[in-house]
């Protein structure tokens, strides 16, 4: 079964909605333990308490953050949504939970990659860019004893 904590803030203040997933998640008949709901609250001045006993229940479990779902498009066939998540998330996998919550099947139409730590779109270069640079520049031959050389 899967782990999942749903981290909140303030629920004074109203700014987070961790708790209200977390309730949500249970209510709707999930398999998973779930930590962090209205009833049990967890903040973030918790969290590492909660990982460390999470990793002690759970050893075998693995540590995803979702940090944020960004819902852009609701259509009844179809969701577009942004995902802000620690490196080892399977966004496939996310996309099969949303439609098992969802009381439909899931699946992805397209993923797109905006960034990957440091890396983002509007620092790389386009695949045109990279031809037009390995035309300026002279590379040096294959050696004769290089693997597969054709």
């Amino acid at each position: 079964k899967p782990v999942i904590i749903c981290v909140g803030t303030d629920l004074s203040i109203g700014d987070s909605l961790g708790p209200i997933v977390g309730t949500m998640l249970k209510d709707c008949g999930l398999n998973a333990f779930i930590y962090g709901k209205l009833s049990e609250t967890i903040t973030a001045k918790e969290i590492r308490a909660v990982k460390n006993f999470v990793e002690k229940c759970h050893p075998y479990s693995k540590t995803l953050v979702i940090d944020e779902i960004e819902l852009f498009e609701f259509a009844p066939t179809q969701i577009v949504i942004r995902v802000v998540c620690s490196k080892g998330t399977y966004i496939r996998a996310l996309a099969r939970d949303i439609g098992l919550a969802l009381e439909s099947g899931g699946h992805l139409t397209a993923l797109r990659r905006t960034r990957v730590g440091d890396a983002t779109i509007e620092k790389c270069q386009s695949v045109d860019d990279v031809i037009s640079f390995l035309d300026t520049v002279e590379l040096p031959p294959v050696p004769d004893d290089y693997p597969n050389k054709k």
